[in-house]
């Protein structure tokens, strides 16, 4: 899939998390999205006179929105293809939340002992790395329970 056939389907699924989406599809979305970037922070920059944040501007915000909802979409779409449930995007963020609280203990009480601090930011990398590396995995060549292989159908 090249970029304008992965920019179409991607715009084209922006609110659809059933299915599959191979790796070219994801990487050459994400591609287009950060590429639609630079033009509308260069039209909100036109609007408020300032690289700085001073607020977002209704294009910015429009954009955000798609992007985020086209980000997770897409992003659960991409687990799907390498057979994951779409919820293991949220497990980096469980893990921190649910470890923010021994941190602050860990910090406060037991500042001398690191081991508790380095176990809990090994678990939280391994999260991150474990649901980073699924989007370079190949794609599961058979059908799975989110559907036929992407490559092999239509779009």
């Amino acid at each position: 899939m090249g970029f304008i056939e992965a920019t179409n389907t991607g715009i084209r699924k922006s609110f659809q998390i059933s299915g599959r989406a191979t790796r070219s599809e994801f990487w050459w979305f994400q591609l287009a999205l950060i590429a639609i970037f630079i033009p509308i922070k260069l039209l909100d920059f036109l609007f408020s006179g300032s690289l700085k944040n001073q607020g977002m501007h209704p294009i910015f915000l429009a954009y955000f929105f798609f992007y985020f909802v086209s980000y997770v979409t897409v992003f659960v779409r991409r687990l799907h293809d390498v057979n994951l449930s779409g919820l293991y995007m949220l497990a980096p963020l469980i893990i921190a939340f649910a470890t923010l609280p021994l941190v602050f203990w860990e910090i406060s009480i037991l500042y001398q002992n690191e081991l508790t601090l380095t176990i809990i930011a090994t678990i939280a990398g391994l999260s991150h790395f474990l649901v980073f590396f699924s989007l370079f995995s190949p794609s599961n060549p058979n059908p799975n329970k989110y559907g036929p292989n992407p490559s092999e159908v239509p779009s």
